[in-house]
């Protein structure tokens, strides 16, 4: 956080320095699209990748991405399991080399034992915020942000859901 000194008569946007000061997080994007969303009862991935832009940035020192999503499991069957989550990653505008921001989480599972035959379902919904430094590369280019919904089947008759409800990126100074 930075202290400006107001000048009685000069100044006139105080509201820009006092959010500034007081509310430094500044929401660039809300998604509510289903690039991400997977639903399958076998082990697959999609993605979307969203943008922040040089000017997005703006002199910003992190980019914040909070994801709020559902998921469901469910197994049928002795000896069934299967779970889904969600993957981030990001790259510089410049060179689009994706790192891991947050690894692959499961936040959806199911799995029914080596006894009996029984069918049931989990439901769950979660939400992720994460805060990434940025670097002076990406300050200057901007920022790709990858998200990732994955099912992955262990084994058996079973299938699995992840849905994006809404996705919020923005800054912090």
């Amino acid at each position: 956080m930075s202290y400006y000194t107001f000048v009685s008569g000069v100044d006139t946007s105080l509201s820009t320095h006092l959010n500034k000061d007081f509310s430094p997080l500044v929401i660039k994007q809300i998604y509510t699209g289903t690039g991400f969303n997977v639903s399958a009862s076998a082990t697959t991935t999609s993605s979307t990748v969203l943008t922040l832009s040089a000017a997005d940035i703006n002199g910003a020192n992190y980019a914040v991405i909070e994801v709020v999503c559902s998921g469901q499991a469910n197994c049928t069957g002795t000896g069934a399991g299967i779970h889904a989550g969600l993957q981030i990653q990001t790259a510089n505008i410049a060179d689009s080399t994706y790192t891991d921001l947050l690894p692959i989480t499961y936040f959806v599972a199911d799995k029914i034992g080596t006894t009996g035959n029984i069918s049931y379902e989990i439901y769950g919904a979660t939400t992720f915020k994460l805060f990434k430094t940025l670097t002076a590369g990406e300050q200057a280019n901007g920022l790709y942000i990858k998200l990732i919904g994955k099912v992955e089947l262990d084994a058996g008759t079973a299938s699995a859901s992840i849905s994006n409800i809404q996705t919020r990126v923005g800054t912090w100074f």
